[in-house]
């Protein structure tokens, strides 16, 4: 292990290694939404179980690592945000966008090595595994934003060449 004179900057390393956060963190009016996203169009899919657990993983790792800059002895932007999701002054939303090789079903159907799966069946996974956390959360596609295009306060389009 390496020396360390500085024992904050230490402290910091070793509290935050092996951590994982999501893609995106939004804030829209009084909801913080944390957006993992994953692309499997173009590459072999992973199974499902994995993939839940990689993204249940970054979402409560993000939820701690939100905790810790709230307690920041700096006023800065950052701190303000931890610090309202903390204190349950913003909403906290779960967002898994989620695209598979298959085309997009409106059902939200695709494909995997083991047949189709719904897009609902990976909340479900998703949803145990996150526990109480999961009272807002949302497995998205193209196609399910397409469907719904008021579900979210965004909207989501192919990347043009």
């Amino acid at each position: 292990e390496e020396a360390c004179d500085d024992y904050l900057k230490c402290n910091k390393k070793k509290t935050f290694e092996g951590l994982k956060g999501v893609d995106v963190l939004l804030q829209n009016n009084n909801t913080l939404f944390l957006i993992e996203m994953k692309d499997y169009r173009k590459c072999s899919i992973l199974p499902i179980d994995h993939i839940v657990s990689e993204v249940a993983k970054k979402f409560r790792d993000t939820l701690y690592v939100l905790w810790c800059g709230s307690q920041k002895d700096e006023e800065d932007d950052e701190k303000k945000l931890a610090d309202s999701a903390r204190r349950k002054k913003l909403g906290l939303s779960f967002v898994f966008h989620f695209e598979s090789p298959e085309p997009a079903y409106a059902s939200g159907l695709f494909s995997s090595r083991r047949g189709v799966i719904a897009l609902s069946s990976v909340r479900d996974k998703l949803a145990k595994n996150l526990g109480y956390m999961s009272t807002h959360l949302y497995v998205i596609d193209m196609a399910a934003m397409r469907h719904s295009p008021d579900l979210l306060p965004w909207k989501v389009e192919e990347a043009r060449p």
